[in-house]
């Protein structure tokens, strides 16, 4: 995993610079940066991100990968352990950067 983590880095690191991929190589840089969280994170981990306002970690789980969830996407406050589950992606994606769903967060952003 940290020879793949390392090239990762290196072509986003090319992209920034005006480098282009083939559809091909964006297919396959899709799929390590979707290893590399799965990794990081669990099975069917889609996107992680830090809270804009308190910098708290958030991961967003597809449907069906966590057993706490009945329906739709789930969504991690992976500092403080609180969860949330939402119907759609978009909104799961949504709730990852706002504070007011984790209690902790909520307080952390009031201060």
């Amino acid at each position: 995993m940290k020879y793949l983590r390392i090239r990762v880095r290196k072509i986003e690191a090319q992209l920034r610079k005006g480098a282009v991929l083939s559809p091909e190589g964006r297919q396959k840089l899709r799929q390590s940066k979707q290893a590399l969280l799965e990794h990081d994170h669990g099975d069917g981990a889609v996107a992680a991100r830090r809270g804009r306002a308190t910098g708290a970690l958030r991961v967003l789980y597809r449907p069906g990968t966590q057993v706490e969830a009945e329906d739709g996407w789930f969504v991690i406050c992976e500092d403080h352990k609180t969860c949330l589950s939402t119907d759609t992606r978009k909104l799961g994606e949504s709730a990852m950067a706002d504070p007011d769903w984790c209690e902790e967060c909520q307080e952390k952003s009031s201060n």
